[in-house]
């Protein structure tokens, strides 16, 4: 039924590299309408290029026939799925979407059932090949009208644009892509039309759809012009290479079966392996090459200096938070020692008045106190304790801290919400470290609550395998400024309060894998979300 035919596999490997491709896409965001019509797009193509590739390897005329009708599902919806494409990047309205699906599936029994649109398939050097019915013509412009719609969709898009930012690069990105792909994609419909030339679409499609894929994904991250010439010389280089390796492919293989007499898979097999080999440096060479005039440098020399440059990324942020913390450090104990240094410069002038002694009797040894838990406050940030995991009841430790808080709740006339002592969830946790966190958020919570309000406690167990904590109050909030800082080291507004409890915080819950956001509004309240990763799950 099928056979081993050298012409097929430009269609096969750029099929599996298209829908791939779309699948990387996808993945990345399932809930993008972007990446889902991207996907679209690709796995329309990737129907019509596997059909292909099976369609050059039978001999059957009967399947052929079958195998030209399925290849027309996915070119018949590569353009209504790039319109479905165009308008999820351009944000459009889809107002025509489903009357193009209906065309869609009234189009497909006139394919399948008649010869109008597709007969009976052409028979070339490299095998069969859809042929054109009376009709097709139509269907061509139906189908090329669509492309240059979508394709002129976003270039009004486009001009809208005043200046160059990332949306704009994006659609540029995607408006280069199109226009040429669209016009090299369309060139193997001339085949369908008797003319026999190996159809080349299979080198220009799959390196489309890479820049495309490289505009949703990363468009941020480079140079459109630099991304789009790089692209398509490095994609023409290796598709020329590719063209030689499969000539030299079918030239030995000719050979052996004019010497030999058979036609050998094992043959032709032992042949690829061996001119895989030899054209591998050259490959090498060109993407060096390419490298060289498009970035500047080798892959090795961008990797070490991007290497070299998070290393002194690292030791900026270390040496900007040794500044930020011995700041903090020199103001937070310079009113403490301000007491002392008080203290002992009048001693020797007031230690026989008893109302200085005994004032100062008191003040000392709080002062001292209050160095003491800064300092132990600092180490406990700078040196954090690794975690010590264990099996422990969530709800019950949250419960655990609420009681311990219960009388400072009846006297702030704080009304504790959505706490359950009956469920029961266990996870993986460092109990001790973690009822620090939760205490040092829930304080927090109640200094914004002077005049009394509304603590609310919730845990819900999210689909990623998280654990989520919210922690809600009803306070003054904060402001939109300093949300970006309150996880910083003696970042705080308060009057009181070395601003190391949310910092110490954020680094308790970095070390259980975790996460902690914040969403908060100026007088109505601030919601710390804890997210812990559930290794172990039980009750």
């Amino acid at each position: 039924m099928f056979y081993f035919n050298p012409y097929a596999i430009p269609p096969f490997l750029a099929s599996l590299l298209i829908i791939s491709l779309g699948i990387f896409v996808w993945q990345k965001n399932l809930r993008s309408g972007i990446n889902f019509s991207w996907f679209l797009v690709c796995f329309s193509m990737f129907i019509w290029l596997l059909g292909d590739a099976s369609l050059f390897s039978t001999k059957n005329e009967i399947l052929a026939s079958f195998l030209t009708r399925v290849i027309y599902i996915g070119i018949s919806a590569i353009p209504i799925n790039i319109y479905f494409f165009v308008k999820n990047i351009t944000k459009s309205a889809f107002k025509n979407i489903w009357i193009l699906w209906l065309a869609y599936l009234l189009v497909m029994p006139i394919i399948f059932k008649t010869n109008l649109i597709v007969g009976q398939p052409n028979v070339f050097f490299w095998g069969f090949y859809p042929k054109a019915g009376f009709y097709h013509w139509l269907y061509l412009i139906m189908w090329a009208s669509l492309f240059v719609v979508s394709t002129l969709n976003i270039y009004n898009q486009i001009s809208k644009y005043k200046i160059i930012n990332d949306g704009k690069k994006r659609l540029q990105y995607s408006f280069w892509a199109l226009a040429v792909g669209g016009i090299l994609g369309s060139l193997d419909f001339i085949q369908k039309y008797g003319i026999e030339l190996y159809p080349f679409g299979y080198f220009c499609v799959p390196a489309i759809v890479c820049l495309i894929t490289y505009a949703i994904v990363k468009h941020n991250l480079m140079d459109i012009n630099i991304a789009v010439r790089k692209g398509f010389v490095y994609s023409i280089l290796i598709a020329a290479i590719t063209a030689i390796y499969l000539l030299l492919i079918m030239v030995i293989e000719y050979l052996f079966r004019e010497i030999i007499g058979y036609r050998s898979i094992i043959v032709s097999l032992i042949s690829a392996f061996i001119i895989a080999i030899i054209f591998n440096p050259l490959r090498s060479k060109i993407q060096n090459f390419i490298d060289r005039v498009f970035m500047g440098k080798l892959p090795q020399e961008i990797v070490l200096e991007n290497t070299l440059l998070k290393q002194e990324v690292e030791r900026s942020e270390r040496l900007k938070t040794a500044s930020t913390l011995a700041l903090g450090l020199c103001h937070e104990i310079k009113n403490p020692l301000t007491t002392i240094r008080t203290f002992a410069e009048f001693l020797p002038e007031k230690y026989k008045d008893e109302d200085f002694v005994k004032k100062f009797a008191k003040l000392i040894p709080s002062e001292v106190e209050r160095i003491n838990s800064i300092i132990k406050q600092l180490l406990d940030f700078s040196k954090p304790a690794p975690p010590s995991f264990r099996n422990t009841n969530i709800h019950q430790l949250i419960n655990e801290v609420l009681i311990f808080l219960n009388s400072e709740f009846l006297k702030k006339h704080i009304k504790v919400e959505g706490a359950d002592e009956n469920l029961s969830l266990s996870i993986k946790i460092d109990p001790p470290q973690i009822k620090q966190a939760l205490l040092n958020i829930i304080l927090n919570a109640m200094e914004a609550m002077p005049k009394g309000g509304v603590l609310h406690i919730s845990t819900q167990v999210g689909r990623s395998n998280y654990l989520d904590i919210r922690i809600s109050d009803s306070g003054c909030g904060i402001p939109k400024e300093d949300l970006k800082q309150i996880f910083d080291p003696f970042f705080t507004n308060k009057d009181s309060g070395t601003g190391l409890g949310l910092a110490i915080t954020h680094q308790i819950i970095k070390n259980h894998n975790g996460s902690i956001e914040v969403e908060s509004t100026l007088d109505k309240g601030t919601t710390f979300t804890i997210k812990l990763p559930l290794e172990r799950l039980e009750g």
